[in-house]
């Protein structure tokens, strides 16, 4: 096998882009959740997933100052213990930006809503497999305090992104997982590694173009094809498998050519040297791979 894929899927709204991100037309905008219609988005999404997937994935409920515990509610608590029995995953995702000030970082506030939401989870029967920082963000404090948590999977990183004003930066990092050193995510450890795997966005690895990614949304389906291809032909150079995760959000599933993209994308990635993994499954390789 040349390539593990973990398919990571954004539980999310259109118009909500606070940082008005330029692949989303430099636009700021922050509406409230239309929650029907997100609703029957997560319920194609889960028959999609199951029917595609097998139920491998990593869901993350969005949760941010603009809606901090809708997702983390009826309905959608019931949604997802029905994608954990189908074999997915949930991860604890925030979005801590404020429109006009940008992202907070204040540790004590991090702390407070993580173990709020890990409780919320946790009370519903749900075990997260780990953490993703809305927006690429992410403090070195996070991985000494996830660790504590046994939230021992990361899935923020977006190798080469770079936005030092809301701390989201992973400028030269691994193109495939690795184990966070407890002090700086962005350099490999001379001391002790934390036991927190961090899984990036699959990278072509050349110019920071949202093109580059396995971002469904941001490509077209030649583009995802060909950074798959670069992803296999990396771990052929390097004599090692890749594993890395692919993006898409719930709020595509209202849009036909992008599920069928992703639907394609996921059929192309299976038969040219690619295997679909939970990232609980995708640690496990990587431990055997390393030891």
């Amino acid at each position: 096998m040349k390539a593990y894929l973990v398919v990571l899927i954004d539980i999310s709204w259109d118009d909500f882009n606070p940082l008005g991100i330029s692949n989303m037309g430099n636009r700021i905008i922050v509406r409230k959740p239309p929650l029907q219609k997100c609703e029957k988005e997560v319920q194609l999404l889960l028959t999609f997933i199951k029917n595609t997937l097998k139920g491998k994935c990593v869901i993350t409920p969005f949760s941010g100052i603009y809606c901090r515990s809708a997702f983390h509610e009826e309905p959608f608590i019931s949604l997802w213990n029905q994608a954990v029995e189908q074999g997915g995953e949930i991860a604890i995702h925030t979005h801590e930006e404020i429109v006009e000030k940008g992202v907070i970082k204040d540790r004590i506030h991090y702390s407070n809503v993580i173990i709020q939401l890990l409780e919320r989870l946790k009370n519903a029967g749900i075990e997260p497999c780990g953490y993703r920082g809305g927006h690429a963000t992410y403090f070195n404090f996070l991985t000494k305090f996830l660790e504590e948590l046994n939230l021992l999977i990361d899935l923020t990183s977006i190798p080469g992104f770079n936005k030092k004003s809301w701390s989201a930066v992973w400028s030269n990092t691994s193109l495939s997982a690795y184990y966070l050193c407890p002090f700086n995510h962005l350099v490999n450890c001379i001391h002790a590694q934390s036991n927190v795997l961090e899984i990036p966005l699959g990278f072509k690895g050349n110019k920071n173009d949202f093109r580059n990614y396995l971002w469904i949304e941001q490509a077209d389906l030649n583009d995802l094809k060909s950074v798959w291809d670069s992803i296999v032909f990396r771990a052929e150079r390097v004599g090692k498998p890749q594993i890395i995760y692919s993006l898409f959000h719930s709020h595509s599933m209202s849009k036909n050519k992008i599920v069928r993209r992703f639907s394609e994308f996921l059929e192309y990635a299976s038969n040219h040297g690619g295997k679909i993994v939970t990232s609980k499954e995708a640690r496990k390789i990587f431990n055997i791979l390393n030891n």
